[in-house]
């Protein structure tokens, strides 16, 4: 994929709603036996340097927590956002 800038890489990645709750699951426990639109997904985000299998579970990288705290904090504006509207 050729992208103008690496943020919108990225943001296409994040744009997959699947990819989103992958790394929202993950920040709360490993995930094991994906399904294969999950794994497909999962090898998306390995390739992104945002996950890693490790014991026959995919988790998140330091790289990965880091964006997923982000994904946390958007969660938490968008809320906030729908409460004033």
């Amino acid at each position: 994929m050729t992208t103008a800038h690496p943020v919108n890489e990225l943001l296409v990645v994040l744009g997959r709603r699947a990819v989103v709750e992958l790394l929202w699951t993950l920040r709360e426990a490993p995930l094991r036996a994906p399904d294969h639109d999950a794994a497909e997904h999962l090898e998306e985000l390995r390739r992104n340097g945002l996950v890693a299998e490790r014991d026959a579970a995919w988790r998140l990288t330091p790289d990965g927590r880091a964006l997923a705290d982000h994904l946390v904090t958007l969660a938490t504006r968008a809320r906030r956002r729908g409460d004033l509207a």
